[in-house]
């Protein structure tokens, strides 16, 4: 069965677990993981939800995988919310 995109991702970085992808240290190192994968080999779905689980829900979904993967690439891009 193949992998899906976050899990891609957090073999890419050497994760443990999926949810270390939310770790700060890990997220500088994120643009580049991202930048490995080709936007048309994950459907738009896994793409926004890679968006949501790494920033928020609050983040507006893309139309289209190469602006999802555009904004994982952005180093500026906003860490991501805690729960208190």
């Amino acid at each position: 069965m193949p992998k899906d995109l976050l899990e891609e991702l957090a073999d890419s970085l050497h994760c443990t677990y999926l949810s270390d992808l939310r770790r700060a240290d890990l997220r500088a190192f994120l643009p580049e993981a991202v930048a490995r994968v080709s936007a048309h080999t994950y459907p738009l779905r896994e793409w926004n939800d890679a968006v949501a689980y790494l920033f928020g829900e609050d983040v507006e979904p893309f139309d289209d995988p190469e602006q999802a993967k555009a904004f994982l690439q952005r180093p500026s891009s906003p860490p991501p919310k805690t729960q208190c």
